[in-house]
This record gives structure tokens, C-alpha cells and sequence, in this order.
């Protein structure tokens, strides 16, 4: 019987003195593994491992040990006795940060001990960087503190031990992972333990609450797994070894007990050198993760009888008959390789015939009881005389009385409240607490989906109207389509001055259409013929533009600007065409179209006129970036849980404060104190029933009356425990922590609010460390406050045992928003509209004496707690972090906080330990001084046009991983250069030398690869790259996973689950090629052979170029390149044309490459527009029935982040009309539309916020961006209103005086509603043109021959002044309107004459009538609109359950809620403080004026 635990977390603490496990060394302290984890029942355990030593390994041929290790031990003692040695440095931190997990807050200077070395002995392995042939020796250094390891490996690389400088190997790799890669452990999966032995007492009566998670299944599990041996239970002695945590259980056991390390097996593959094919199957899996990725799968195929695919690989069953791969410098590589041989046979001096038998054996006898790298884990751990250990006898009594203490237990109080709570609710109709608890536990959350209601009424963002269907007949100048295709045609096409021939002496055409098709690129003319962009309106023309060197003459299809007809007969037309591109063509035959019936005519001329109504919305009308109804993330209503599996989950729990503040600013820690606490956790993710509700609430509340809490809990839909000081509510908070015993705990915005705030808080006030209480240890911590690390990457605080997950964070980097704020998020992720109000208003309803107010402060945490719950689990995020921490092996908090190399080398450790390489570990001055990167991606400048025929997209199936496999790269296949080669000295290769063995190049010539950039790589038949073997795990495995998606997708989490494999999958497979790029802060780089794989594939890619424009059949043309993807364009083909094409080439090109290289058909874009590298857009189809196209852009101002929504809606819409259309007329109807409004001021402030990243603390002071010194004034006004790091800042633009810098017209959405009053400010309109709106249209459509800039400075001059301002003496004149009191009649708009007091003319005071009915409607509409507004916002915040219907004062406390929202993401709150803001003018003013009046 084995013990298995599910690992959530792994550090390390020091044993001092070492405990009965380690006391065989003798040694002063040592290094204990402290994994967190769950038992299969969801019961929490502490498993501490002992005699896993941190280490480092050195190249060393010598025999005296001791020596080195006194020499060691003496130059750490003298490095550590120059300074005081607080863990890491800065510059260290940065480069192993996971070294954290041992370094407590206050370290303590490191003694003056007798050795830092635990043990130190001789192994055998081969080094992993650069082609070595047969074992070296290593020796391999085990240190007592993991804080030692970076100490000496900067030691060695320095040279301060025995004066030269010695390479460490490993000592970059973290000591937890050096743990779990050598005992082939992966965090969120399974520990498997052969034996145990448990601390005492083994379920702690002491900790409150653990006793009612006592149940029948856990005393069936512990049962057999409580040994009695000899009257002893494996249960030590609590005397000799102390419970130091809060798990549930805590057990002990030796490294060589976990039973995980048997599943690998040693490939000793590099003691020896053959040139016979690889013995190692193609279909062996060597990563453990991987392969309980694949069991899974047949396992789930067998249960839901799904036939089996033996193999889903990424090799084709097929064989590719390939030439020798031939670069562009092969005649130059082959000179060079044959020069490089010749040295190699210069430097074989032996007797022996150079033949493989040279190095063939292992000629090193000393190394032949040496044990290998792989077997020293397993060899040379120590183990304990458990004859020893002090355990506790075995005794007829009842086992839980021997295994639980004896001291009496109790509820806690919190608890017990809210039991209280359902029994004053209900009063005496529940007598059994039993079935109170159970009843009150059914109580579920409101239901927020709602459907298609209120969210998108009054957007402003219109859905986009059908396109016009008339006929448009065409006659264009410009032919970019046969300037194309002519370019891709042979000669037999062509006359002899290579001008198409004339079809002036045309042959009946065939009836046949596809031989008529067939002759018409035979006579090299376009099968289809797209019209070219035109204006329909004939005044709109212009003078040819010139740009780029490129003279545009754009037409009309107007009938005025047609050429007559020349001749007719019946259904036909015989029309002169105009000259193309200087080619005069001869007449041809067109088809008239069929009349337009007048039904149709009467559709589209009811269509036109709704069109054109469109120009009186206020605000700017256009689609938005992603999708017509704005959300960028699919809803969540469908989704259907199931119940949880046997694996036991990773649980959560939120939490959210309230912070009663003065003044509305943001809550201090020192002096606001915590109101109340809302928690909410995944109670389907336990395993055990808890019996409470999974949320609730803790009130601080003096002096509170029964009858007020009665009514308090009657009005909030979650259990209420009220206390009396905020000491007791932060308590009992703790015991819930402690009851619960969250595995992740969570929060919007954990820094500076919820957790971050208690503990800063507490830490102030109290002097009570909340970071201590909230871990699931009692002593030896490792939490972290204030980390800078932590802050900007995830949680500025650390919680041992537990995860923090940022909420905030980490979904900036799962969906592109330009505003991360909850209610926006909440809004694109669940397809809700929420309120939010200010700190000020929810301190003045909590401190009401009235408690139906208080209660809107209670629903409204509470609705936010379930709804950041509701968006974890929508967007699945620790369901894809727990699958990534599975394959990659790293923690979960790794995944979030950690970069792409990191996770590479997790993986790439894995596999070396198996096969006896070891990892170098550069230095940093090593990696500076290797030679840079000399290749770089092919990226093609495109042809920048609008392209009217279809553009085929094809793409490299992951083409870097793809290389590295079919030519073997790799860092143990790297022979080196071919360049200079001298085979008597040493190679600089990457960030290290190396020297080849002589005459080996001679042997292996004909199982040496070349790559374009002179690298010789050996051929997989002499070895395999380590590297690829990983890659062709990850990719045969994410088919098997997606294929396993198809036919499993029925189950909602299998399908869950089985996605976010398969992005883990995709995401390591991707990233691997930068770990041997990364040369700036690389862990183990190496330019050259990163610099193989790029040259490699921008050969591949030129040779796909030059066969797909060589085959005419094809007609295509490539215009543009991008690292992996080809864009080929097919001038007058058709839509399906261009899905036959595609395929063909695709295939084409892959049959041209070697294994496992592949060229697929992505989609085609018809039509589009490229504007520069990696900027282009168009209508995207990715299969031939699609009929409905996807606007897909990238690059381009609709998908950036660093405009305004105004912007992106503009632009996307002008592209959608140009697409639909082809006709300018409409692109500039619509724009001068929008242009009109932004000049008026008739639309919404939300359309025009900036909204960029800010880092304070990293600009220097001349160069703070606008987005910065808005959000360092407002942290001037407010000191705790600091932004997160990389937070996005939303500001606006606002007139200034001249020469006013840019930045300092930025202001806040808030400042600038706070201010436009009284300063009278308004939008730049002319900045917000010029700067934002005109400069990406013109970059589009320049290239038609447009000069959009001429569309606007041809608009009448609009100058618009508010009739509504008044002067204010306290105010500066800064503008015109300080001078300017009334311009026109507020009745007739006439203009008054100067000096005029009244703001009537003199004609409609004569009639009064008139001036009344006129005034009176103007004040009836501006309330209207108001009231309407005020509708959807009090529906808005009564929906969303924040009251109840039966609320006394219903009616005052909606309008309350509804006029207190201050949600700037939603468009109604703008809309309504504009509405508000004239009504007050009209009142105001106008009703002054009807006073005024003579009656």
C-alpha cells in the first residue's frame, strides 16, 4: 500500500541540528524539502524529505576530494566572512529569484562553520554543450544550503578557487527543481511514496475545526496506511519530530522512498559512438509528462468506446523522396567542410586505422566504477537507521484516540453565527441544527446571466448595415491585377514586344466554361476581373494623386462618366475599353445584367434612407475591434459543470474589504480601518464537505441591536457574522483560512487591497503579522513581503503553502483590453453590466443608521467576490496553469510569474539527466562576450496596395521546431564551424570551448548536415538532438490531444481540461527556439546554433518562393514573407479558385522538404490591403463554404491598443465599406459624418481616452510620458492611489493655450468632469483629427490614390460655442469662450447683435407664445432624455440584486444606486452626466429668459 500526494507546492527550510534522517553526516544543519499537498480523500498533507542535497558539478580529473572540498569550504568561509550575506543580491535575485523559497525575511549571518559541503563525489556524464564523444568525469558538489549554490558557482567562474577559472555545470538550476526533475516529480500531479512515517499527534485537535472534517473515507484510507511493525506505528514520536505546519497531516520520509524515479530508465547513449541507424523507437515517448497525457487518453477512449489511433504523429506515413539539401552557398559550405576534414586527418596522429573503432570504446578504465550522472542520485543518497527513530506503540485503544490529541475541540464563533443567522430568518420552523445548516447551505447565488437585455441598449455602437446590392458598373484606369498576373506568365502568352495579345480578332468563345476560362489565361487575361476602388459620386474626383513614386488616377462608375455604347445587339453590349497600363485593348463582349425588379428597388431605397438616418447618432458610429456586440471573450451561459473527478482540484478562495474612507480617497492602512471581509471559495472543488456555505460575510458593527442585525441579515442574500471590533473580524477570517484551507488565494487586486490590505494593516496597527496566519506553517516561513519581483510579475506578497493568484494580472495577459478595470472585464468575459461606486459613497451607505443602506454595501462586495469567482472559472485560469505546471514540471506560481526559458529548461533537464548530459552554466560575462546573433527572420517588405483578387495565406506548421528536427539540430549534435577550423585547438561555439576529438570529421563526412550559416551538425543516425526528441514528444502529443478534442468533446471537462493541454503543448514547442537565442539573458544560450535554425528557415522559405512563382499554371505571385507564413497573391482567380490553389502549393512544397516540415493552407483574404511588415488587413476565409468573411487585421490601428476606440471604430468601418463596397464616395461620406460629430462635440467621452501602460519609478523626469504624470498628480492628490506596475492609465486631450505641451493638456476622465465647468474645458477636436484620426486612414489609403487629408480640409469650417457657459470670475481667460457670453437665439438661432443682454432676439420676444412652447419642449426633451437614461441605469443596478423589491423606500433607493454609479467603461454614464449637465443649463438659463419675458 503507497501513499500518494497530489503536490501544490514545494520549498525548503533549514534543519538545525539535522534531524534523526541526516544525523549519519554528522553535520552541522540540513536542507529539508517541504512538499504541500492533498491526500486522494482532499485532505491537506505536509510530506518534509530529507537527504536531497542542492549541488553543482565541475569538470575534474583528479583523484584528492578532500582537497578540493577544504579548498571549497575555505573560500566560501573567507567569500561570506567580507560581507554580510543576506541571501541573494540584487543582480543574483534577478538571475535565480526561485531561491526565494529559502530565504526568510530577517536572515541571519552564515556561521563560521567547519564545511558548507554535505558531500562531494566522482561521477561520470557527458557535457551537454557541443558534440562529445565518450564520459568525462565530473565531480559532483552537494551543499547544505540551496543560498550557497549561486556563491560558489560565481566562485569558480571567477577563478578564486585554486586560481582558475572552472566551469560549473547545473548550478543555475534552481534547487526545488533539481529535486523534481531528478525524482521525476511534476507539481498539481501525484507524489507516490513506498513508505512514511507520520508526525504526532497525526490529526491536530489543537487546530480548530479539523475534527469535523474527520469522515468515514478517511479512516478507511489511513487504515491500512498506518502500519503497526513489531508493536511500533509509523507514527514518530512527537518528542523528536515537532509538527511545524497547519496541514492536516505531516509525514517524513527519505528520498529514496518516492517511488516516481522508477519510471525513468538510463539512456546511456554517448558512451559510445556507431554509425548504425537510431535503435531508439520513433515512437517512444521520453517525457513522463507526456506520457501520462497519453494514458489518459486511451483510457478516456476506452471508457467512451472511441475507436483507438495507435499513432497521431507528427511524421507522415508517406515517404518524401528528397534531394540533398542544397543552400544557396552549398559550393562554398562544401569547400569549407572539405578544408575542415583535412585538418581533422592532419591532427590523427595514432597508428591505429582512423575508422569508428577509435572511438568506439570507453579507453578511461578509471571511469568504470564510476557511477553515471543518472545512477549518482539514486547510488549515493543516505540512508537512515529507522531502527532509531523514537515511534509511538501500538495499543488496543480506538485508533483515532492514539492519532487525534486529546484536548477538548469547539466551533469556532464565525461559524457558529452563521448557523445563528438561518434560525432568526426562519424563526422556530427548524428545530434539528442539523437540518438548519443543510438548509441554509441550499441558499444559492443570484442568477447574473442575463440574456439579451438592457446591456446593449443605448450603445453607441451600431451594428454595421447591409451593403447596397445595386449594380454598380465599373470603368477603371488602373489594372494592378494584369500587371500581376502577366508577371507570372511564361512567353507563349506574350507578342514579341511581351505585351499580351490583342483581342481584337477574337474566336467564338467555347460554350464549355471551363475550356473558356482555360483560353482566356491562354490569350493572358484575368479570369475575373475585380473592380478597382471608385467614387460613385462624380464631384468627389480630383486631380491625379501622386504617391510613393506612383501616379493614381481614380474614376466614377457614375453614368455621366461612362464611355458611350459603340455598338449593341440583343443581351449584349459591345463597350471600348480604356488603355491598361499603356496597353490599348481591343473591344470585348460583356453580359448586361438583368434589371433590378421594383420590389428590390423599394428594399434597397428604404435600406438607403435608414443609412442615411444613421448621421443623427451622437456618437461615433462604427464596429468595434473584435466583434459587433463588443465582447471579446465567448459567454459563459452554456456552460454546464460536471462533477468533479477523483483528482483532487486546487481550491480557492477570494476575498474582498470594505474600507469605510474619508473624502472619497483611496483607504490607508494606517488609518481606515477594515468594515467588513467577503469571501467566497469553489466548494465543488473539495472533497470534503465543509458544511458551511461557500460565502459570507464578517461586519464589524459597535453597539449593533438585535432587531438592526435581524433585519441586516434578512436584506443581504449571504450569511452575516456580525463582530464587534475589527481585531475579531480579521480572527475569525484567519479560522475560516484555516477551516478552509484554501490551496490558491485570491482577489482582484491582492497588493493594495483584500489580502495585501489586512496584512498591511494588521502589520501596522496590531503589529500582527497576518502573512504568518494565513500559511499553513507555524514556524520555519518563507513568506515574502514587499517583493519587487513578485509586484511586477504577480503578488508583491508570498504565503507559504499557498498560491496567491493576482486576478488582475494575470487576466492583463489572457484577453486584450484596453481597460482592466472588474466592470469592464466582467462586462467582455460574462456579458454583464455592473455598477461601481466610490470609496466615498460606499463609506457614507455603511455608516447609514438605516440598515437597508448598509446592505447595499454588503450585495455590492458580494456580487463582485461571486463574479471574480465566475471569471476564474470562465476563463479557465488555474485549470490551464495546473495543466502547464503538469507538463513542464515547474510550480504553479512558476507558470504565472516565470518567463519562456525558464519552463524550455524544465522540460530539456529532464531528458539530459536521463541520457548523462549535463548543463554548462555561463556566466553572465559568458554570455556577453559569445558572438551575436548574425541571421535574422525572413520578413519581406510587402508591396504596400490594396489587393482586389484573392491573397492565399500558407504557413509553416510550427517551422522552427520542424527544422530542428529534420536536420538534427541541437546542442550535443554541434560539431562546430566549418569556418577557420583547426583541429588543433579549441572551438569558441556559443558561450564555451571545445575541441573535437582528431580524424572524427573524416569518419563522420557522410553523416554530417551543413546548415546555410557553416555549422556541421552529426545526423540523427550518429545521435539524436536531445532537443528534438522533446519537440516531436510535445508536438505528436498536442495531435493526439486535439484529435482526442474531436471525438471527447461531448464531456464540457474533458473538453476544458484537454484544451488547455494542448496550449501548454503549443506554448513550449514555440518558445523552445529563444532559449538558445536569448543572448542578452539567456540561462544557457548559444548563437550559433540559434543563428542554423533562422538561416535554415529563410532558405526554406526563398525555396518555397521560387517554386510557387515558378509554376504559371498557378498564376500567383508571393508579396509577402514572414519568418514562417507566405502570402501569395492570384490576380482575376476566384475564391474557390484560390482554396484549390492553396492546397496544391501547399502540398507542393511540403513533398520539396524533409520531415516533418510542412507548408498548410491557413486561409485566404479577399480582399485586402498590405501596408508594411507585420500591418495588414482584409476579409479572411478559412474554408471554401464560409460565405460570411472575418474581418482580420493585425498590426493596424483596429487591433493596437495605444489609440482611442474612436479611432479603432473609424478606421475598421472605412475598411469594412472599402471592402464591401470598392466605393469612396461612401468611405468619405461616412468619414466627414464622424469627423462633423467629433467637431460639434456630439459624442461620448469614452470613445476618446487614451488608455497606455504606466511603470512609475522607471522615467526619468524630463521624459514622463502623459499617462505617467496624469497618474503621478493623482498619486500627489491621494499617496495610496499609486497604479499598479504596467497598469493602464486612461486620460484625454483638452484644448490648451498656445505652446502648452501635449502632456499637459492630458487629464483623467475624472479631472476633466471635475473641471470643464468651471475652466471651461473641451476636447482638442483638431488634435484628436490631425494626430489620431486622419494618419492611419492615410497610411491605408494612400495606397489607392486617396488624399483622405483633402476630405476634411474641404469640410466647412465648424466652430462650435456652448450658449450654455457662463463667465466665471474666478476663473483664468485661457479661451475664447471667456470672452463670449451668447452668440445666437436660443429660440430661432439667429445671431444677436453686441452688446445684447438678452439671449432672445427681438422677434421672439414679440411673441411670447412661441419663445414658451419653444423653451418649454427644449427642457420637456433634455428631461425625457435624462429620465430614459436614468431607466436603464436604476434597471442596471435593481438587476444585478444589490436590493430587494421589498426594500423600504424602494423606489428613492434605485434612484440612489443609479445616480451614485460612476462606471466609466459603460457608455450610459457619460451619456448621463451630459444629459444632466444641459438639462441644469436649460434651467437655468432658459427659464431665467421665460421670466424675463414681457407678458
Amino acid at each position: 500500500m503507497n501513499l500518494e500526494v497530489q503536490i501544490i507546492c514545494v520549498d525548503s527550510y533549514q534543519s538545525d541540528p539535522p534531524s534523526q534522517f541526516e544525523e549519519k553526516l554528522g553535520l552541522p544543519q540540513a536542507p529539508v524539502l517541504r512538499v504541500f499537498g492533498k491526500l486522494e480523500t482532499g485532505h491537506t498533507c505536509c510530506v518534509h524529505i530529507h537527504n536531497v542535497y542542492p549541488y553543482l558539478l565541475i569538470q575534474w580529473e583528479g583523484d584528492d576530494l578532500e582537497n578540493l572540498r577544504h579548498e571549497i569550504d575555505e573560500k566560501l568561509r573567507m567569500s561570506f566572512g567580507k560581507q554580510e550575506f543576506n541571501g541573494l543580491d540584487g543582480q543574483e535575485y534577478q538571475e535565480f529569484p526561485e531561491t526565494n523559497s529559502v530565504i526568510s525575511e530577517n536572515p541571519e549571518l552564515i556561521p563560521q562553520q567547519q564545511t558548507f559541503i554535505a558531500d562531494i563525489y566522482r561521477v561520470k556524464g557527458v557535457p551537454f554543450y557541443g558534440f562529445h564523444v565518450m564520459h568525462s568525469a565530473f565531480v559532483k558538489i552537494c551543499l547544505l544550503n540551496p543560498k550557497y549554490v549561486p556563491k560558489l558557482s560565481k566562485l569558480l567562474s571567477e577563478g578564486k578557487i585554486f586560481g582558475s577559472k572552472i566551469q560549473p555545470f547545473e548550478s543555475h538550476i534552481p534547487y526545488t527543481m533539481q529535486f523534481l526533475t531528478d525524482y521525476n516529480l511534476f507539481p498539481c500531479d501525484w507524489l507516490k511514496i513506498k513508505q512514511w512515517y507520520w508526525r504526532s499527534p497525526l490529526i491536530d485537535g489543537n487546530s480548530q475545526l479539523n475534527q469535523d472534517k474527520l469522515n468515514k473515507r478517511l479512516k478507511d484510507y489511513l487504515n491500512p496506511r498506518i502500519i503497526n511493525r513489531k508493536n511500533k506505528l509509523n507514527v514518530l514520536s512527537a518528542s523528536s519530530f515537532q509538527r511545524i505546519t497547519n496541514s492536516f497531516f505531516e509525514a517524513d520520509i527519505n528520498a529514496d522512498w518516492i517511488l516516481n524515479r522508477d519510471q525513468l530508465r538510463e539512456r546511456d547513449l554517448h558512451r559510445l559512438l556507431n554509425l548504425e541507424p537510431d535503435v531508439e523507437s520513433q515512437t517512444e515517448k521520453y517525457l513522463s509528462s507526456t506520457k501520462g497525457i497519453i494514458e489518459d487518453i486511451k483510457f478516456q477512449r476506452s471508457v467512451n468506446n472511441v475507436e483507438e489511433k495507435t499513432q497521431a504523429t507528427l511524421f507522415e506515413d508517406s515517404e518524401r523522396v528528397l534531394k540533398p539539401a542544397l543552400w544557396v552557398d552549398q559550393e562554398e559550405l562544401e569547400l569549407q567542410f572539405q578544408l575542415a576534414i583535412e585538418s581533422s586527418i592532419a591532427a590523427y596522429n595514432s597508428n591505429r586505422p582512423l575508422n569508428i573503432e577509435v572511438f568506439g570504446d570507453n579507453s578511461n578504465p578509471k571511469l568504470a566504477s564510476v557511477p553515471t550522472y543518472f545512477n549518482s542520485v539514486s547510488e549515493n543518497i543516505t540512508k537512515p537507521d529507522v531502527s532509531k527513530f523514537e515511534l509511538l506503540p501500538f495499543t488496543n485503544d480506538n485508533l483515532m484516540d492514539i492519532l487525534v490529541s486529546s484536548q477538548n475541540f469547539t466551533k469556532s464563533d464565525c461559524l457558529t453565527q452563521i448557523e445563528q443567522t438561518q434560525d432568526e430568518s426562519d424563526g422556530d420552523q427548524i428545530s434539528s441544527t442539523d437540518e438548519l445548516i443543510n438548509d441554509w447551505f441550499e441558499i444559492t447565488l443570484p442568477h447574473l446571466s442575463n440574456e439579451d437585455e438592457s446591456e446593449n441598449v443605448g450603445e453607441d455602437i451600431q451594428a454595421s448595415p447591409e451593403k447596397s446590392n445595386l449594380p454598380i458598373e465599373k470603368d477603371s484606369t488602373q489594372d494592378w491585377d494584369s500587371f500581376f498576373y502577366s508577371s507570372t506568365q511564361n512567353y507563349s502568352a506574350m507578342n514579341s514586344d511581351n505585351r499580351p495579345l490583342s483581342l481584337g480578332s477574337f474566336e467564338i468563345p467555347s460554350t464549355n466554361f471551363s475550356d473558356f476560362s482555360k483560353s482566356l489565361a491562354s490569350k493572358g487575361m484575368l479570369k475575373i476581373e475585380y473592380p478597382d476602388p471608385f467614387y460613385s459620386d462624380p464631384s468627389d474626383l480630383r486631380d491625379p494623386y501622386i504617391f510613393a513614386g506612383r501616379k493614381f488616377t481614380l474614376l466614377s462608375n457614375h453614368l455621366s462618366c461612362l464611355e458611350p455604347y459603340s455598338e449593341s445587339c440583343l443581351g449584349l453590349t459591345f463597350t471600348k475599353r480604356k488603355p491598361i497600363n499603356g496597353i490599348v485593348s481591343g473591344p470585348e463582349w460583356e453580359f448586361n445584367l438583368t434589371p433590378r425588379s421594383f420590389s428590390y428597388v423599394k428594399e434597397w431605397l428604404s435600406h438607403e434612407r435608414q443609412t442615411k438616418s444613421m448621421k443623427l447618432i451622437t456618437q461615433v458610429f462604427g464596429v468595434t475591434p473584435n466583434s459587433n456586440n463588443q465582447f471579446v471573450y465567448p459567454s459563459m451561459h452554456n456552460t454546464s459543470h460536471q462533477k468533479p473527478s477523483l483528482e483532487s482540484h486546487l481550491l480557492s478562495l477570494c476575498a474582498e474589504c470594505h474600507i469605510s474612507t474619508e473624502e472619497n480617497k483611496t483607504p490607508n492602512p494606517q488609518t481606515d480601518a477594515i468594515k467588513a471581509i467577503f469571501w467566497s471559495f469553489e466548494s465543488q472543488n473539495s472533497n470534503i464537505d465543509l458544511q458551511i456555505k461557500d460565502s459570507g460575510i464578517f461586519v464589524w458593527q459597535e453597539n449593533v441591536t438585535e432587531e438592526s442585525m435581524r433585519k441586516l441579515r434578512l436584506l443581504c442574500k449571504q450569511p452575516v457574522a456580525v463582530l464587534g471590533s475589527e481585531l475579531e473580524i480579521v480572527q475569525e477570517f484567519v479560522s475560516l483560512v484555516e477551516y478552509i484551507d484554501p490551496d490558491i488565494i485570491t482577489a482582484f487586486e491582492p497588493n493594495s487591497s483584500s489580502w495585501g490590505y489586512m496584512i498591511e494593516r494588521c502589520k501596522h496597527v496590531y503589529d500582527l503579522d497576518l502573512c504568518e496566519k494565513f500559511s499553513r506553517v507555524q514556524y520555519k516561513f518563507n513568506n515574502k513581503t514587499k517583493d519587487h519581483w513578485g509586484y511586477t510579475h504577480g503578488s508583491s506578497f508570498r504565503i507559504t503553502g499557498r498560491h496567491v493568484l493576482n486576478l488582475w494580472r494575470a487576466l492583463t495577459h489572457e484577453i486584450t483590453l484596453t481597460n482592466y478595470t472588474l466592470e469592464n472585464l466582467v462586462y467582455h468575459i460574462l456579458h454583464l453590466r455592473i455598477p461601481h461606486y466610490n470609496y466615498g459613497v460606499l463609506s457614507e451607505w455603511f455608516e447609514s443608521d438605516k440598515p437597508q443602506y448598509k446592505s447595499l454595501v454588503l450585495n455590492y462586495f458580494t456580487q463582485r467576490v461571486a463574479l471574480e469567482m465566475q471569471i476564474i472559472t470562465q476563463i479557465q485560469i488555474v485549470s490551464k496553469v495546473t495543466e502547464e505546471a503538469k507538463l513542464i514540471g515547474i510550480d504553479f506560481y512558476s507558470v504565472l510569474s516565470r518567463g519562456s526559458q525558464f519552463k524550455v529548461e524544465s522540460l530539456l533537464v529532464r531528458l539530459t539527466k536521463q541520457e548523462n548530459l549535463l548543463m554548462i552554466s555561463p556566466s553572465k560575462k559568458d554570455v556577453f562576450k559569445q558572438d551575436p546573433l548574425t541571421y535574422v527572420p525572413l520578413i519581406m517588405e510587402p508591396e504596400a496596395a490594396f489587393y482586389k483578387s484573392p491573397i492565399v495565406v500558407l504557413d509553416f506548421q510550427s517551422l522552427y521546431p520542424s527544422l530542428v528536427i529534420a536536420y538534427n539540430y541541437c546542442y550535443t549534435t554541434c560539431l562546430g564551424r566549418m569556418q577557420g577550423y583547426d583541429a588543433f585547438k579549441e572551438q569558441m561555439i556559443g558561450v564555451t570551448k571545445n575541441k573535437l576529438p582528431a580524424g572524427i570529421l573524416e569518419v563522420l563526412k557522410h553523416h554530417i548536415t551543413l546548415s546555410p550559416n557553416g555549422l556541421m551538425f552529426v545526423k540523427s543516425n550518429v545521435r539524436r538532438s536531445v532537443i528534438g526528441k522533446m519537440l516531436i514528444d510535445l508536438l505528436d502529443t498536442r495531435i493526439l490531444v486535439k484529435s482526442a478534442i474531436k471525438k471527447l468533446g461531448n464531456d464540457p471537462r474533458i473538453l476544458q481540461t484537454y484544451n488547455s493541454r494542448q496550449l501548454a503543448l503549443k506554448l513550449i514547442a514555440n518558445v523552445t527556439y529563444g532559449y538558445a537565442s536569448a543572448t542578452f539573458s539567456g540561462r544557457m544560450p548559444c548563437a550559433d546554433i540559434a543563428d542554423a535554425i533562422v538561416s535554415s528557415a529563410r532558405e526554406t522559405l526563398n525555396r518555397a518562393i521560387s517554386l510557387i512563382e515558378a509554376n504559371t499554371n498557378w498564376g500567383a505571385r508571393v508579396v509577402y514573407g514572414d519568418t514562417d507564413s507566405l502570402f501569395v497573391y492570384l490576380p482575376g482567380k476566384s475564391k474557390a479558385d484560390a482554396f484549390m490553389i492553396g492546397e496544391e502549393m501547399a502540398a507542393a512544397v511540403t513533398s520539396e522538404n524533409p520531415q516533418p516540415v510542412k507548408l498548410k493552407f491557413e486561409k485566404v483574404y479577399h480582399p485586402s490591403t498590405l501596408l508594411s511588415k507585420k500591418r495588414y488587413v482584409g476579409y479572411s476565409y478559412e474554408r471554401p463554404e464560409q460565405t460570411e468573411p472575418k474581418f482580420d487585421a493585425k498590426g493596424i490601428e483596429t487591433v493596437r491598443r495605444d489609440g482611442i476606440p474612436a479611432q479603432q471604430k473609424i478606421v475598421e468601418k472605412s475598411l469594412r465599406i472599402l471592402f464591401d463596397s470598392s466605393d469612396l464616395s461612401q468611405v468619405k461620406q461616412y468619414f466627414q459624418a464622424q469627423v462633423t460629430k467629433i467637431l460639434t462635440n456630439n459624442v461620448g467621452l469614452q470613445d476618446f481616452c487614451f488608455a497606455k501602460e504606466v511603470r512609475l519609478g522607471t522615467y526619468k523626469e524630463k521624459y514622463i510620458p502623459p499617462g505617467a504624470l496624469v497618474a503621478s498628480r493623482k498619486a500627489d492628490e491621494d499617496p495610496n492611489a499609486v497604479p499598479q506596475y504596467r497598469e493602464r492609465i486612461p486620460y484625454l486631450v483638452v484644448k490648451g493655450r498656445t505652446k502648452e505641451r501635449l502632456k499637459d493638456r492630458c487629464l483623467s476622465p475624472e479631472e476633466y468632469l471635475a473641471r470643464k465647468d468651471t475652466e471651461f474645458l473641451e476636447l482638442d477636436a483638431q488634435y484628436y483629427i490631425d494626430k489620431v484620426i486622419i494618419p492611419p486612414l492615410e497610411r491605408i489609403f494612400q495606397l489607392m490614390g486617396v488624399n483622405v487629408r483633402s476630405w476634411f480640409t474641404e469640410m466647412p469650417v465648424i466652430q462650435r460655442i456652448s450658449p450654455y457657459i457662463k463667465q466665471s470670475n474666478t476663473s483664468k481667460p485661457s479661451t475664447i469662450h471667456h470672452f463670449i457670453t451668447v452668440l445666437r437665439c436660443l429660440v430661432c438661432g439667429t445671431n444677436l447683435p453686441r452688446g445684447n443682454k438678452s439671449k432672445i432676439c427681438r422677434q421672439c420676444q414679440n411673441s411670447p407664445l412661441e419663445v414658451v412652447t419653444s423653451l418649454g419642449a427644449k427642457i420637456h426633451n433634455a428631461e425625457k432624455k435624462v429620465q430614459n437614461i436614468f431607466n436603464l441605469c436604476e434597471f442596471c443596478s435593481s438587476g444585478h440584486a444589490l436590493f430587494l423589491p421589498n426594500f423600504q423606500n424602494f423606489n428613492s433607493v434605485k434612484f440612489l444606486t443609479a445616480s451614485s454609479c460612476e462606471n466609466q467603461n459603460c457608455i450610459l454614464y457619460y451619456k448621463r452626466l451630459k444629459a444632466e449637465t444641459k438639462l441644469t443649463h436649460l434651467e437655468n438659463d432658459e427659464l431665467v429668459q421665460l421670466k424675463a419675458l414681457d407678458w
